[in-house]
């Protein structure tokens, strides 16, 4: 959540970008002046997912440029795959190359 002082709003979308919405959605966005955050990877972590599903998910999503969407709320047990995968997640990223940076510096804010 940014600062509630200010009225900032931030639009993401989640499962794309994909050949019949994503189109729509960034012309809307052009023509409006918009700029938003493309969830590539939806871990699933929410659902209690396994740290081999969410790795499995999120190697088989993971692209150049693209956003690990990943939760965190007070539910207990339901996100120990996450707490389990995520340091898995940066080791293996970080040894194929990937540079992890905040939505700010991959937008080029």
């Amino acid at each position: 959540m940014g600062n509630s002082s200010q009225k900032r709003i931030a639009l993401t979308f989640d499962d794309g970008p994909e050949g019949i919405y994503t189109p729509k959605i960034l012309e809307i966005l052009r023509q409006k002046g918009v700029k938003a955050a493309f969830f590539v990877i939806d871990t699933n972590d929410w659902s209690g997912a396994s740290s081999e599903e969410i790795l499995s998910r999120v190697h088989r999503n993971v692209v150049p440029g693209g956003i690990i969407l990943q939760h965190n709320f007070r539910v207990p047990c339901q996100l120990d795959g996450s707490i389990k995968a995520l340091p898995q997640i940066i080791d293996q990223l970080r040894a194929q190359g990937d540079e992890f940076v905040t939505v700010d510096q991959l937008l080029g804010k």
